[in-house]
């Protein structure tokens, strides 16, 4: 998350956004399940643009465990330093060349088999 690799989180959690979901078979979570995959996803969806969903979760988190540190974490992504929102735009720009670079290797093997 904080190196802009938001489109992995659908596939880490099988597109699955609540703790019954991804285990159906269970009833109750501890505390820190709950925390830590609940500030996760309100990072996810503060990256996304949701960020109704996101201060939703973010509320749930702050009621439940007031001053921890995924209450904390997942703040910083809701409610941004300056300097957190520059770092997360250098990384973004950076993961964006990465893939850009990736798919011009692709292209140019795909156009190098062709000639074969």
């Amino acid at each position: 998350m904080n190196k802009g690799e938001f489109e992995k989180i659908p596939e880490i959690f099988d597109n699955k956004f609540d703790l019954k979901m991804l285990y159906p078979i269970r009833n109750t979570f501890h505390v820190t399940e709950f925390s830590g995959f609940t500030s996760v996803m309100c990072a996810y969806y503060c990256s996304i643009g949701e960020r109704d969903a996101a201060q939703l979760l973010f509320d749930s988190l702050k009621e439940l465990t007031p001053g921890s540190a995924m209450v904390n974490y997942a703040k910083r992504f809701l409610h941004p330093s300056l300097i957190t929102k520059l770092i997360r735009w250098v990384y973004k720009k950076r993961h964006e060349q990465i893939n850009k670079l990736e798919t011009q290797e692709k292209n140019e093997e795909h156009d190098c088999s062709l000639e074969a």
